[in-house]
C-alpha cells in the first residue's frame, strides 16, 4: 500500500491503470486530499486485490479502460457479477470516448468517467461528490 499525506488517511483507492506515470499522477493527487492508495496495473490484478482485503477495504476505485490482460470493463463485469452492490464507487479515468460503452459502464454502476488527459480538479470535484466531508 502507498501511503499518503501523514498516515492518518480515512480513505483508501485502488488505481487501476496500466500506466505507472498515469498511477503516480492518481496516487499523488489523491494523496492531496488524503487517500491513500493500492496500485495495480490491470483489472485481473485489481479483482485479486478485492478478493484478498474485501470490498470494505476500499473506498473508491479508479479505473482506466484499456488494459493488458483483463481490460476495465471486463473488470466491472466480473466485478458486478462477484461483488454486487458491495462494490466500492467506481470512476473511470479513460482516454476512451464512446458513448455506448458509456451507457453500458453507466449501467454497470459506475459513478463518473473522466475523460483523459484529465483536469485534476474533475477527478478532486468527482471524489468530493462521493465523499462530501472532504
Amino acid at each position: 500500500m502507498t501511503k499518503a499525506g501523514n498516515g492518518k488517511n480515512k480513505r483508501l483507492a485502488l488505481v487501476i491503470d496500466d500506466s505507472p506515470l498515469l498511477r503516480h499522477g492518481m496516487r499523488d493527487l489523491l494523496a492531496k486530499i488524503d487517500f491513500a492508495t493500492e496500485e495495480v496495473e490491470n483489472g485481473k490484478q485489481a479483482l485479486e486485490k478485492i478478493r484478498e482485503f474485501g470490498t470494505e477495504h476500499f473506498n473508491v476505485i479508479t479505473l482506466d479502460l484499456i488494459m493488458p490482460e483483463m481490460s476495465g470493463v471486463e473488470f466491472m463485469k466480473v466485478a458486478r457479477e462477484e461483488f454486487g452492490n458491495s462494490l466500492p464507487p467506481v470512476i473511470v479515468c479513460s482516454s476512451k470516448s464512446d458513448m455506448h460503452l458509456l451507457k453500458e459502464l453507466l449501467l454497470a454502476g459506475i459513478k463518473g468517467y473522466i475523460i483523459k488527459p484529465f483536469d485534476e480538479q474533475m477527478v478532486v470535484n468527482k471524489i468530493k461528490e462521493l465523499f462530501p466531508d472532504i
